[in-house]
């Protein structure tokens, strides 16, 4: 049965990574390229609202499911490794939703995961078609964990 990756690393040569006074940490280095990946979402997803805000974790698009407090979570954060690697900009996927919603709505679960699969496609599209984003690999375990995809499109086991 197919499945979907839920992070995305890629270097981001095309967007500033300077860390600026108003940043949290060095992680919202990636601001720039934040801005710029909720403009092209948006124009994706026409009919979705999605809020940009910074967290200390990264840059952070939530995108509403209904009309409670359950969202699609997209992070965006910057990384540079301490061993002289490149600098990359990772994206993490999570959909949050209540168990207990779940089970009174049988619908919120499918509805995420629905919105989840599409936003992900959505965005493969728009990496794959940006010019300053280069080495995009998708990641089913982790930030870096198991072995990458260049698409999220993975097998799971049976």
């Amino acid at each position: 049965m197919p499945t979907l990756a839920r992070f995305a690393t890629f270097d981001t040569p095309g967007f500033s990574v300077e860390l600026q006074e108003e940043h949290i940490n060095s992680c919202c280095a990636a601001e720039d390229f934040g801005r710029w990946f909720h403009r092209e979402l948006c124009f994706a997803l026409p009919d979705t609202n999605i809020d940009f805000y910074q967290e200390d974790f990264g840059w952070v698009l939530d995108i509403p499911i209904d009309l409670g407090s359950d969202v699609v979570m997209i992070t965006v954060a910057f990384y540079e490794a301490e061993d002289g690697e490149p600098a990359f900009t990772c994206l993490s996927f999570d959909d949050r939703i209540s168990a207990l919603k779940a089970v009174f709505n049988k619908k919120l679960r499918p509805m995420g995961a629905a919105l989840m699969d599409k936003v992900i496609i959505k965005t493969t599209e728009i990496l794959g078609s940006a010019k300053g984003v280069t080495n995009v690999q998708w990641w089913k375990d982790g930030v870096k964990a198991g072995e990458p995809s260049p698409m999220p499109w993975l097998t799971v086991e049976a």
